[in-house]
């Protein structure tokens, strides 16, 4: 599969889960325990994907490797929110960003 593929692939992924936190919120659930409890799955995911089963869990170094992990997507959100940000006001629009 190319890059390309791969990161449209990776983006319909993503766009998954903003849906299914975006439904949760529209169903009243409150932003921060959407938010909250997404951080929660993706701690217990990315534990299973690390060590390769429900069994057991990470030692200290693995939760600093997630932990860098997780902050490395995190500045690459807001890199693109403030370059998405900084486009729409460049063309006048006020700079909204979607969540």
């Amino acid at each position: 599969m190319s890059k390309q593929a791969d990161a449209k692939k990776y983006k319909r992924l993503v766009n998954r889960f903003i849906n299914l936190a975006n439904n949760m919120q529209a169903e009243g659930q409150d932003v921060q325990v959407v938010a909250n409890a997404l951080m929660t799955a993706c701690g217990a995911y990315a534990t299973y994907a690390a060590v390769g089963s429900n069994q057991g869990g990470l030692t200290e170094s693995g939760v600093n490797k997630v932990t860098q992990a997780f902050a490395m997507r995190l500045m690459e959100v807001q890199a693109g929110r403030r370059a998405e940000a900084e486009a729409a006001a460049n063309e006048g629009q006020g700079g909204e960003v979607k969540h």
